[in-house]
């Protein structure tokens, strides 16, 4: 018998996705799957997500350590940034 755990915490025990569609569900579960890819690939990169998944990506960015900063871009979606790990010698 196998055991499973989660590895990664979704962040969604708060009823954060009460009232939205299986579809948009779906497109927050893609993009926090392709956020984490390149944060596990230790990417600093900067991209776009839907506002109800901003905080949810900068949570995942701070769970692993590295610098994370969010703004509004336009109604809809924010901009994120990702920096280096905190721990890193060139997250100065």
């Amino acid at each position: 018998m196998a055991d499973f755990k989660v590895i990664e915490s979704f962040d969604i025990d708060n009823a954060s996705l009460d009232g939205l569609s299986r579809q948009q569900c779906f497109v927050l579960g893609a993009e926090w799957a392709r956020f984490r890819f390149r944060i596990l690939a230790g990417e600093q990169f900067s991209t776009l997500c839907n506002v109800a998944n901003a905080e949810r990506l900068c949570a995942l960015a701070e769970r692993h350590a590295r610098f994370v900063e969010y703004h509004e871009h336009c109604p809809g979606w924010c901009q994120i940034f990702v920096g280096a790990s905190r721990s890193s010698p060139d997250a100065d």
